[in-house]
């Protein structure tokens, strides 16, 4: 008799299990998005994209950018609260677009690398999208996260901070999201939206070209400091010339570029993290900013 109750106390248990699973319900059941992520260089095609819980370094979710679109539509998994890192590796066979050189390249072991977009929390727009670019990279490297890792842990106000010190260091608008998505340039024929002419054209005035651009960015940067060199200052120089370009842009409005600000006094520091605070929350795209960076 005992063993009759035991198989029906197993059968019943069972049942119990299979009427959560179809139902979705147990504890497994977790919060789903989908993100579209952009890396740009200009337009990089057959990238790893891999999107990390910034908080614990759990992986949300991963994919491929599009041979053809340039982005990856990454389906996220499990707790989408607080930071979000999200990592574009170009390995050997990846390509990109090189507005420098006007041509594809193609990724070898030599000069593979890995990009970061750390955002504070997914941006609140209803379908969400970010970008991966030389910027993003740089701020990312500020708030103190390395793009060769494979484990990140963060938390709100150092992303803020880092994005906040890019922009400073920079001369841009304090307000300019550095995480929203850029149209990336696949031709000489350059995008017309402001974040992805701004790229486009600072790529055009690379001493070398677009990848070593990135490089000099992100060596630039450690976790809070920026160091001053002979190759940052010509990137500085690119972006400055650039925006001249992006503010001829029918439309586009006026992207205003400041000195560079490598050490801000604290109230110009915080000013600048409760901007861009603001402006990676909102998801939104740049059409022009005043007020730049002093």
């Amino acid at each position: 008799m005992q063993n009759r109750r035991t198989t029906l106390s197993l059968a019943a248990t069972l049942v119990l299990a299979a009427s959560l699973v179809a139902c979705g319900g147990g504890s497994d059941d977790q919060p789903t998005t989908t993100l579209t992520v952009t890396p740009v260089l200009g337009a990089v095609y057959g990238a790893s994209v891999t999107v990390f819980n910034g908080t614990t370094g759990a992986t949300l979710g991963g994919g491929v950018t599009g041979a053809t679109s340039g982005s990856a539509d990454i389906l996220l998994q499990g707790s989408l609260t607080g930071p979000v890192v999200v990592r574009v590796s170009l390995s050997p066979g990846t390509k990109y677009y090189d507005e420098k050189l006007n041509q594809e390249v193609v990724i070898t072991s030599s000069n593979q690398t890995s990009m970061l977009t750390v955002l504070p929390a997914l941006p609140s727009t209803a379908k969400k999208s970010v970008g991966v670019t030389p910027i993003s990279n740089m701020a990312a490297k500020l708030a103190g996260l390395d793009p060769a890792s494979t484990s990140f842990s963060i938390k709100a106000d150092k992303v803020n901070d880092g994005a906040a010190r890019a922009v400073l260091a920079l001369g841009l608008p304090q307000s300019f999201n550095i995480t929203a998505t850029p149209v990336a340039a696949k031709s000489a024929t350059l995008p017309t939206d402001v974040y992805g002419r701004l790229l486009a054209e600072m790529a055009k005035l690379a001493p070398t070209n677009a990848l070593d651009q990135n490089k000099t960015l992100a060596d630039a940067a450690t976790a809070g400091t920026v160091t001053t060199s002979a190759a940052l200052t010509a990137a500085t120089t690119a972006i400055s010339s650039a925006a001249a370009s992006v503010n001829t842009l029918k439309g586009a409005g006026t992207v205003a570029i400041a000195a560079p600000n490598l050490t801000p006094q604290p109230a110009t520091l915080t000013a600048a993290t409760n901007a861009q605070n603001t402006a990676i929350s909102s998801g939104l795209v740049p059409t022009g900013a005043t007020g730049a960076s002093n």
